[in-house]
């Protein structure tokens, strides 16, 4: 991962890692309101507390369902790679809820998630 030179010397930069399955982590939405970060990445939603970074996150498992993922492998899709739930949208919803969309290995799905300190998949 690259840091620039300015931003390493300032000592405030760390790296983002948790013990995932996943290095995908493309999607954020900072949620002021809830004091919170969404953070999407290959199936996996996070959300984090913005107090305290460092806490532990919430974690939602999100994968795609083992029909879809043995039809993308089918196709010719590599499994380790390609045949995932890559999150690729985070939208606020309402004051309750957050939209979020993933590939669904080469199938699109979409949900609402619960934006509270319990975030869970309808």
């Amino acid at each position: 991962m690259f840091v620039p030179i300015e931003l390493k010397a300032t000592g405030t930069a760390r790296f983002f890692n948790f013990l995932l399955n996943s290095t995908d982590y493309r999607i954020l939405l900072k949620d002021e309101d809830h004091d919170r970060m969404y953070v999407g990445s290959k199936d996996y939603i996070l959300s984090l507390d913005l107090h305290d970074i460092n806490r532990e996150p919430l974690i939602i498992h999100w994968p795609a369902s083992q029909q879809r993922i043995d039809e993308c492998v089918l196709s010719g899709k590599n499994n380790n790679g390609e045949c995932g739930n890559f999150i690729r949208l985070i939208q606020p919803w309402n004051r309750t809820h957050l939209y979020v969309c993933g590939t669904g290995a080469y199938n699109p799905v979409c949900t609402f998630v619960n934006r509270g300190r319990k975030a869970q998949v309808r």
